[in-house]
């Protein structure tokens, strides 16, 4: 989970600077990259299941395997969902302080 957390962070940082030539781009990337996350860790914890069938449906290992899998991408997606967060914050903000 560290590794991956640590690559979300070093692709967000290369990201930010290439952004650097055109953020709207850079905010597009990045929302692009945390919803994919943010379904994909969905999917493999089994959020989006009846827990009744999800329970029924899967045997330890696979489970466990599914659940590693998940907060393994949800480390990864983490850096990016809190960037975007800040990020379209900040454009509101500044778009509607005028």
């Amino acid at each position: 989970m560290k590794i991956s957390l640590l690559s979300g962070i070093v692709i967000l940082v290369i990201l930010a600077v290439l952004g650097l030539f055109d953020p709207l781009l850079f905010l597009k990337v990045i929302a692009i990259i945390s919803a994919a996350t943010f379904g994909l860790s969905g999917v493999f914890l089994g959020s989006f299941v009846k827990r009744s069938q999800y329970i029924q449906d899967l045997d330890p290992n696979e489970e466990r395997w599914n659940r590693k899998i998940g907060l393994t991408i949800a480390a990864f997606g983490f850096p990016f969902i809190i960037t975007t967060i800040i990020t379209v914050l900040v454009q509101y903000e500044f778009l509607f302080s005028r």
